[in-house]
């Protein structure tokens, strides 16, 4: 079985990663791959899940299992740790073992890249961040793919975090980073990213101006949301898949039960958007937001890609 390391998924380019994405949620939407629920695992510690998440398409089936122990960084170990295995579907046979801890934050990163492609104005030029890790900067290095961003403005708790993380990404992008003073700031921003472990709201809505994309993807449990239920009102929501997204999004699943929108709030799946079944944006005033809590077709595709190149 080949052991495919993080040095190897490290060259894949955004750009093939967001076409990978292009194929996994036209898949997803189309009912054309295995994908059962993803099992959430609690193993008796606070803050502590692991998830496994399985699918097959593509002639392959992939069970990604992740960690996600919020305690780590003070026993300096990793907060997210991982692996996927992928199996032949004609013969069984484990084929490969991947590193999905850079696996998953690339995937992520190029839904979002797809999402602002497909959702926001084309003339956007500031993007605001939630968060200052590794995933944060997936969803920056996505949406830099796909819009021609020349400002960001970085949220985030940790002040010396903050000024560290916007001197790595400038350094790398030239991009003119900002630590966020207050949410005043949030209203310069066309795009907004939210990758945090928040289970409140991170914003107020009224700091989020008309025209605005949102791509929300930090949460993935039914009680926890990034975004405020007052914007999930007032914009067009676009998931990554419907099924998932009303069982584990707490971005609507809280909104529903405060009967403030109901399942048909969800105006399309971003499969619908890709294959054009959906319009995207619709006007420049509109506000979108794409909610993502992670779909394992989105692994698969990128591993396949990724086994493939390796081969």
């Amino acid at each position: 079985m080949k052991h495919i390391s993080k040095e190897i998924i490290e060259r894949i380019t955004m750009k093939e990663a967001i076409d990978a994405m292009r194929i996994a949620f036209t898949v997803i939407s189309n009912g054309e791959a295995n994908l059962p629920q993803r099992i959430n695992i609690n193993p008796g510690l606070k803050d502590a899940n692991i998830l496994v998440m399985p699918s097959s398409a593509f002639g392959i089936t992939g069970i990604k299992i992740s960690s996600l122990y919020k305690n780590n960084p003070s026993l300096n170990l990793p907060m997210t740790q991982g692996l996927m295995v992928i199996i032949n579907n004609e013969t069984g046979e484990p084929v490969a073992m991947i590193d999905s801890v850079y696996l998953t934050a690339l995937r992520t990163g190029a839904a979002s890249g797809l999402a602002t492609e497909l959702l926001s104005r084309k003339e956007s030029k500031t993007l605001g961040i939630f968060g200052s890790n590794e995933q944060a900067e997936m969803q920056i290095a996505g949406v830099i793919e796909s819009r021609d961003i020349d400002k960001i403005f970085v949220f985030a708790r940790n002040k010396e975090k903050t000024i560290e993380f916007c001197k790595k990404i400038s350094a790398k992008n030239g991009i003119e980073m900002i630590p966020a003073e207050n949410q005043n700031d949030l209203y310069s921003c066309d795009i907004i990213c939210t990758a945090t472990n928040s289970c409140e709201p991170v914003f107020e809505h009224r700091y989020v101006k008309h025209g605005t994309h949102i791509n929300a993807i930090g949460s993935y449990k039914s009680s926890c949301r990034e975004i405020p239920g007052e914007t999930i009102v007032k914009s067009k929501l676009i998931v990554d898949q419907t099924k998932a997204a009303l069982t584990e999004a707490g971005d609507i699943l809280i909104p529903i039960n405060e009967g403030v929108i109901s399942s048909n709030h969800i105006y399309a799946e971003l499969g619908e958007i890709v294959s054009g079944k959906k319009q995207g944006k619709s006007s420049d005033d509109e506000i979108t937001v794409f909610k993502s809590v992670g779909i394992a077709v989105q692994d698969l595709a990128l591993a396949k890609l990724i086994l493939d190149k390796s081969l």
